[in-house]
């Protein structure tokens, strides 16, 4: 009984895995900022989503519509997603291949025509020297796990100190 709960949790998890077939793009420039907005875009070319950032599930999946590929440019709209109550075009992207593995996104609001341009890439950039060697999340748990140890051994060192 143990190996089929196992074995269903793990083909459950194999499934979510596989159900998100976006590709990331990663910000490395955006025109006219010295320091660029550091985001990642999420777009999924065969169901056609473009994922837009958004803490709510429901919120995340604008419906690309009037897709237009011409040599190494591609060209789209983002619609609001279904359900929002709010209906109509949010966004024009024009994304074009500039070399391997580096792109130009071109973001494009609907209601004001402002236009963001980014230089992204489909590969994760590589951290600096200065951002140190874990991200955020780790170092925080290497400090939680550094000041446990440091307790124990306190602890320990004034048990051994009473003897």
């Amino acid at each position: 009984m143990k190996k089929i709960l196992l074995t269903a949790f793990f083909c459950l998890c194999m499934a979510v895995g596989a159900s998100a077939q976006y590709k990331e793009y990663y910000s490395l420039e955006q025109e006219g900022m010295e320091y660029p907005n550091i985001g990642i875009f999420r777009i999924d070319w065969n169901n056609k989503l473009y994922f837009l950032d958004s803490d709510s599930e429901d919120e995340t999946r604008g419906q690309i519509k009037n897709y237009k590929e011409s040599g190494n440019k591609k060209t789209f709209d983002v619609w609001y997603p279904e359900g929002l109550g709010y209906s109509g075009k949010l966004y024009s992207i024009e994304f074009t291949t500039l070399e391997e593995h580096k792109f130009k996104l071109v973001h494009i609001q609907a209601d004001s025509g402002y236009k963001q341009v980014y230089t992204v890439s489909d590969k994760k950039p590589l951290k600096s020297k200065s951002q140190g060697n874990s991200s955020p999340k780790t170092s925080i748990t290497d400090k939680v796990k550094n000041s446990v140890g440091n307790g124990i051994k306190k602890g320990l060192n004034a048990i051994k100190k009473k003897k």
